[in-house]
């Protein structure tokens, strides 16, 4: 893996295509981006009515980096630096009264881009869905864009009970961002790392090869599944304001 490493957060512009994932139900959508296996460019973005707060890290490398890597951030930008994507990667939680301004931050490197032309967002959610879509490993919805696989979409009247996605997809839909949305069912990740068992494993996999096979990026699955989700002390699974 061949990685260059830079720490100014002004020369983060973001690319055509824009990978979102953050700290959803099981983590898995993050670590399936911090797994990138490209000549990368590190970044770290700052949300300005946040600077007062100290946010650390979700998932973070379970084996010191190596000369040319870094320790993952909390807010955490990966620029492929030969290819037109860009990862943005909320690499931890944000309670949900904080999740509008997390958005707003991202739409505005976005809108300040002259490249960024849409989004694919990951998320692992809980879903309460019918028996006949229990099985599907994926969901996609495409939002002012056409779709790009074959998964099936969403029930319209799919509730959805996770504040930052919720946040931001409302925001994207007022402002016509072209946004296609890979989902997956996801239930409370356990501390450590990826598992079979709370079902991280399976959904990282899962968001890595759909998106290899649409963009042909490398990912380090290894990597990703050995990223320790630490939560918070004292706690096993993520914490309570994740599902807000």
């Amino acid at each position: 893996m061949f990685q260059d490493v830079t720490d100014d957060d002004d020369d983060a512009e973001l690319k055509r295509t824009v990978l979102l994932g953050y700290t959803d139900v099981d983590a898995s959508s993050s670590r399936a981006l911090l797994g990138i296996d490209m000549r990368l460019e590190y970044h770290s973005f700052k949300v300005p009515s946040l600077q007062d707060h100290q946010f650390l890290p979700a998932c973070i490398r379970s084996i010191r980096a190596k000369p040319r890597e870094q320790e993952f951030q909390a807010f955490q930008i990966l620029n492929c630096k030969y290819e037109e994507f860009s990862a943005v990667i909320v690499n931890t939680s944000v309670p949900g009264t904080h999740c509008h301004l997390v958005a707003n931050t991202i739409l505005d490197l976005c809108a300040k881009s002259p490249f960024t032309e849409k989004i694919i967002f990951l998320a692992s959610l809980k879903l309460d869905l019918p028996s006949s879509l229990q099985q599907s490993r994926m969901f996609e919805v495409a939002w002012n864009t056409d779709p790009v696989t074959s998964s099936p979409t969403l029930p319209a009247d799919t509730k959805i009970c996770d504040s930052f996605f919720s946040t931001f997809s409302q925001f994207a839909q007022v402002e016509k961002i072209p946004v296609i949305y890979f989902i997956s069912q996801g239930q409370r990740a356990l501390f450590g790392q990826a598992s079979s068992f709370d079902g991280s494993l399976q959904n990282i996999a899962t968001f890595q090869s759909e998106l290899n096979n649409l963009t042909r990026l490398r990912f380090d699955q290894d990597l990703s599944n050995s990223l320790i989700f630490q939560g918070l002390p004292g706690k096993e699974t993520a914490p309570d304001w994740i599902y807000e």
